[in-house]
């Protein structure tokens, strides 16, 4: 019998409300008396309605080929269904209520909160079990193509919990077969929702905790997923930690979580172990057992409890990515990263107790492949710096606030990885000049960070003597510069992107450095800096393949741009020139128009009251528009309705400025703002309409309650 299964609800009164579903062959359901046939769909998804037709007793002539879903339908609708929906309130009283009720709508629509309600009231009864139960009910929900939501998902839950109340045992095929069989469009949040909720079950089955579908969405493991790179991550917390300790000795328990987490073997599992619980070591090695993933994040002081068993469990032989923050590296766990044979990226971040002698202390050193290491706030000492030396393959480091003093760098003169590094961030911490020496032997460096470095004779440092000429990104900001390694930018044949934000240097920086030589090649440049020479800025103004240029001259003075010739600059993108003393926006006014390629406009805490705005509808593709604290009062926001910005603006800085309604309204009507920041703004008391109100919540981030009133105006109050 191909029949796939019958949902029985009984109710008061002794009413019925059944559905039937199947597919194909249906000539074989000769045990069932069909009452009403609805209909079926083709292959093209058209409905054909067979109502009041001589088939509906009779299949044998249908083509098995086309036809994808029949749904065969007794309705007789109770009157506690019709009293507990408003959905079915309506559709009796309107013209529809002469045609029968399809199950999709019921599902799509509002109707479903009454379906889903009886099933929470254990209603549902699911009949005719079958070896591959899981797998026939998914396959034919797949083909009802029920939408993702929160109650959609409960209701997969229901049809599964429903067969644990039954005590049914599962063997591993099934269990493979219930995971292999959700619909195409089943989101990886449902996925896990069903799964959590199945395996809260198997214990004890109550009932009362179905009622309200909240508890289900609050207990359930949270997932995240980066939609960008479709990267899933699995996040467990101190709560389900303890609800998986106490089910692990379960074998049950164990072989579904097994089977989920294989399903998800690129899955990267996130740990937060905040609370300290006292575990016997059998239950933390089961534990460790139900993971075997390729990425593995554990955060927390007690983490360091769960890690060495984690290690040395099931991922020993499929982990790629550790991640440790904030906890102890005792000697085990060093141990154990030693024999994980396909690791490849290390991060040991906010750790104490360190002892990478340990870790790296194994027979054969080319077992330990590492390509990315990562050791911010974790304190580097020389023992560290000489065990990381005969590392053969990596490819980024990372030490950020690492305590690394002056002279430890300069170690890894002859490092086995030299020729293969190419990615290097030594931020806020001591360096010197034999440090940037060997920093810059690197051949294939392509990426240096050396923002907040104290750097001590660094006159030492010899520009010539510079390996990694295809350095395309050096940061430095808030570093003490001299001549030398201004020099050395000179060195550097294909630099792109170069930021010098509040160095400390006496003198004119751009003296020093091939001006012409650097602006063949560079695209991006923050020389953001306390009182900057006019040669400078005019040096700035002749790198005409800039795309981002972040001025924010502190205290300077640019003359209303009069001191700074944008002519030069035709492929900017992005242009920030906040603190920069400007009093109009005059340079926008010359012609032909400069800035046709400008995606992005900072001009923030300029004083630009007297500015007229009109010069912004000029912009042909900019998204970005930072206006915030320029002393604008009624500013005339609304000249910009029908312009160029009004059909292109999707992120709108206007904070700690005064605006009229008008210019609210304006704002209101920009096709493609997703979102625009208001805070500290004033406008003159008038009313909100619900629609005012709900623009404000939606793309202004602005409750209700960070509304005052206050002299006759309304003031959007910071969060």
């Amino acid at each position: 019998m191909r029949l796939l299964f019958l949902i029985k609800l009984t109710f008061i009164f002794s009413q019925e409300f059944t559905f039937v579903f199947a597919k194909r062959k249906l000539n074989n359901i000769k045990c069932w008396k069909i009452e009403e046939s609805i209909g079926l769909f083709d292959g093209l998804q058209n409905f054909k309605d067979i109502l009041n037709t001589e088939i509906k007793t009779n299949f044998s002539y249908i083509d098995e080929n086309s036809l994808k879903k029949i749904y065969i339908s007794k309705v007789d609708i109770p009157r506690y269904i019709i009293l507990s929906s408003g959905f079915f309130g309506a559709y009796l009283d309107s013209p529809l209520n002469k045609k029968p009720i399809y199950l999709t709508n019921i599902i799509s629509l509002k109707g479903f909160d009454a379906f889903i309600f009886f099933i929470q009231c254990h209603s549902l009864e699911v009949y005719i079990l079958t070896q591959n139960i899981f797998h026939e009910i998914f396959i034919c929900l797949d083909y009802l193509q029920i939408d993702e939501t929160l109650k959609n998902s409960y209701f997969y839950v229901n049809l599964i919990r429903s067969q644990v109340a039954s005590k049914i045992n599962f063997d591993t095929r099934e269990i493979e077969n219930l995971f292999l069989s959700l619909p195409n469009n089943f989101l990886i949040q449902n996925f896990l929702n069903l799964f959590s909720y199945l395996i809260s079950s198997i214990n004890a089955y109550n009932p009362i905790n179905d009622i309200d579908c909240e508890n289900f969405k609050l207990n359930s493991i949270k997932i995240q997923e980066n939609q960008s790179t479709k990267n899933k991550t699995i996040i467990l917390k101190d709560h389900d930690i303890v609800s998986i300790m106490e089910n692990v000795e379960n074998i049950w328990y164990r072989n579904i979580f097994r089977q989920f987490i294989y399903q998800l073997l690129s899955v990267q599992i996130k740990i937060y172990i905040m609370d300290f619980h006292l575990y016997k070591i059998s239950k933390l090695k089961l534990f460790a057992d139900l993971f075997k993933v390729k990425e593995l994040h554990i955060e927390g002081y007690y983490s360091y409890i769960f890690a060495s068993y984690l290690l040395n469990g099931l991922c020993k032989n499929t982990l790629i990515t550790f991640f440790l923050c904030g906890s102890r590296i005792t000697e085990s766990i060093s141990l154990n990263i030693s024999k994980l044979k396909k690791l490849q990226c290390l991060f040991l971040i906010s750790c104490t107790g360190i002892c990478l002698g340990s870790m790296m202390r194994i027979v054969n050193q080319n077992l330990l492949r590492l390509k990315r290491l990562d050791f911010s706030r974790t304190n580097i000492t020389e023992k560290e710096i000489r065990q990381i030396f005969h590392l053969h393959s990596v490819e980024r480091i990372k030490m950020c606030g690492s305590n690394i003093n002056q002279g430890t760098i300069s170690l890894l003169r002859d490092c086995k990885f030299k020729s293969s590094l190419r990615y290097l961030n030594l931020a806020n911490n001591i360096l010197n000049g034999e440090d940037i020496s060997v920093i810059f032997s690197f051949p294939n460096l392509y990426h240096l960070d050396i923002t907040g470095c104290r750097l001590k004779n660094s006159q030492e440092i010899k520009p010539y003597i510079i390996a990694c000429r295809n350095l395309k990104a050096l940061y430095m900001t808030y570093v003490n510069l001299n001549k030398n390694i201004l020099k050395t930018l000179n060195y550097f044949l294909s630099l792109e992107i170069l930021s010098m934000y509040l160095v400390v240097y006496n003198g004119v920086i751009f003296d020093e450095v091939n001006t012409s030589l650097i602006a063949q090649t560079l695209i991006e440049l923050d020389f953001g800096q306390k009182y900057r020479t006019l040669s400078d800025i005019q040096k700035i103004s002749q790198m005409k393949n800039l795309k981002k240029l972040n001025l924010k001259l502190k205290e300077n003075d640019l003359k209303d741009g009069k001191l700074f010739n944008f002519q030069n600059l035709k492929c900017l993108k992005v242009l920030n020139i906040s603190l920069c003393n400007l009093n109009f926006l005059d340079f926008c006014k010359k012609i032909p128009f400069l800035f046709e390629k400008l995606e992005k406009l900072s001009v923030a805490k300029n004083v630009l009251s007297e500015t007229d705005l009109n010069l912004l509808g000029k912009f042909q593709i900019l998204n970005y528009l930072n206006l915030s604290n320029t002393g604008l009062k009624n500013c005339g926001i609304f000249i910009l309705r029908n312009s160029l910005v009004s059909n292109t603006l999707e992120y709108f800085d206007f904070g700690e400025n005064e605006l009229s309604y008008n210019d609210f309204l304006a704002v209101k009507s920009f096709k493609r703002l997703k979102y625009i920041r208001l805070f500290d703004c004033k406008m003159p008391f008038r009313h909100f309409t619900d629609n005012d109100i709900l623009f404000l919540k939606n793309k202004c981030s602005i409750e209700s309650k960070n509304i005052s009133y206050k002299n006759g105006y309304i003031i959007f109050k910071v969060k």
